[in-house]
Formats: structure tokens, sequence, C-alpha cells
């Protein structure tokens, strides 16, 4: 019987280096990350946020920075992106889970409870790094001021 296990936690801490970590060790790891980052170029996502959110879609591709302004400073505007984007994410993800060929794979869920997701897996990992921390890591990784990782927090 195959196994599902989530690897959750918050921006910036250490999901990535965990899922690396096993892989690594020869278990297959699923990013909602990389899902998503497929789905930008999706034209059905594309049509839809450009309906609801006509300013962050110019010349046909989504502007990530305008999506992000809008969606990190209007908690309803961050909901309603959410209720589009996770049902899209996560049957992509459970798809390539199904298909992978493996008993035991693992998934990196940043927002595994947020979005209720965790009944759908056998086993849940949370990695946790102090606040401090976490916030100079994801300055470091994107390049931006503390207060936009404390907005997106």
């Amino acid at each position: 019987m195959k196994k599902k296990v989530a690897i959750t936690g918050g921006i910036g801490s250490g999901k990535s280096t965990v899922s690396e970590i096993i892989k690594k060790s020869g278990y297959p790891v699923f990013s909602c990350d990389e899902i998503y980052g497929e789905l930008l170029s999706d034209t059905a996502y594309i049509e839809t946020l450009r309906t609801r959110f006509p300013s962050a879609v110019r010349n046909g591709k989504i502007d990530k920075k305008q999506l992000g302004k809008i969606v990190f400073s209007d908690e309803k505007a961050r909901a309603e992106l959410d209720s589009i984007a996770h049902p899209m994410i996560m049957r992509n993800l459970f798809s390539k889970m199904k298909n992978s060929g493996k008993d035991l794979m693992f998934a990196e869920v940043p927002l595994l409870f947020e979005g209720n997701f965790e009944k759908d897996f056998d086993g849940i990992i949370v990695v946790k790094r102090n606040r401090a921390e976490r916030i100079a890591a994801v300055c470091r990784r994107d390049n931006v001021s503390e207060n936009e990782v404390l907005s997106r927090i």
C-alpha cells in the first residue's frame, strides 16, 4: 500500500532542506511550489486570474510581483487566490504521487493545515525554525525586505 507523507512548515523553515535529504535517501519528493510554478503557465489558470485579478496579468502572463502585492496586503484576495490555486495544485500533486510507482513518497506542502489537507496524508513532518532565522533566510533567498517577508508570514 502506498504511503504519502507531507512535509510542512512556515516560510523559511527549511522544508526544502529536509526534502533534499529525503531525495538523497532515494525517495520521491513532490513540491507544491514546483507544481504552482507549472500552473503559472497554464492558460486556463491565467484566464481565471485575469478575470479575478486583472492587474496581475500582463501580456498573457502572470506578474508574480503584482499578484503578491495584491494578495499579501488583502486577506480576502489571498483567500480568493487560495480557493482557485489550491484545488488545482493538490489535484496535480496527487496525480503525480499516484503515478510515481513508489510505495513511500513525500510531498512538500507549505499550507497543509491552512488548506485542511492533512487528512489526505498518512504522515506529516513539521519543520520548525525560529522566526528571526526564517525571516533572515527568506530575505537572503528571495532578495526581499524584512517587511515583505513579514507580509508573507
